[in-house]
C-alpha cells in the first residue's frame, strides 16, 4: 500500500481485485479500447427492459441490482455455511461493481432521475 493511502491495507487489495473482475467480465463487451460515456458503456443497463419500458430509470434499475446482491449476500450469512464463501464473495463483489457503476451514472447524469410510482 502506498505510504500516502490511509485505512485498511486490504481495503485497496479487494478494491484492485473488484476492478480486476469488472475488466476481465467486461472484456468481452468493451470490444476496441476506446473510451465511451458511461451511458454508452453500460447499453446494456439502458436496454434492460424495465428501462426500455420506462417503468425505472438505468439509476433504479441499477438500485435493484444493488439491492437483489444485498439479498443474495443475507441469504449467504444466515445459511451459515463456510462452503458458501465463494458464492459470498462474488456477490459481495457484483454487488459492489453495480455501486460503483450506479455512482458513475449519477455523476455523468448530474444527479438523480425518477420514474415516479
Amino acid at each position: 500500500m502506498p505510504e500516502d493511502r490511509f485505512g485498511h491495507p486490504e481495503f485497496y487489495k479487494v478494491i484492485d481485485q473488484v476492478s480486476e473482475l469488472h475488466s476481465k467480465k467486461n472484456k468481452n463487451y468493451a470490444g476496441q479500447k476506446e473510451k465511451k460515456s458511461t451511458k454508452e458503456y453500460l447499453s446494456n443497463f439502458y436496454n434492460a427492459a424495465p428501462v426500455k419500458q420506462g417503468r425505472l430509470t438505468p439509476q433504479q434499475y441499477l438500485t435493484t441490482l444493488v439491492a437483489k446482491q444485498e439479498e443474495n449476500i443475507d441469504r449467504c450469512v444466515w445459511e451459515g455455511d463456510s462452503s458458501h464463501i465463494n458464492i459470498l464473495t462474488e456477490h459481495i463483489q457484483d454487488k459492489i461493481v453495480y455501486a460503483i457503476l450506479l455512482l458513475c451514472i449519477i455523476q455523468e447524469e448530474g444527479g438523480l432521475s425518477y420514474v415516479p410510482r
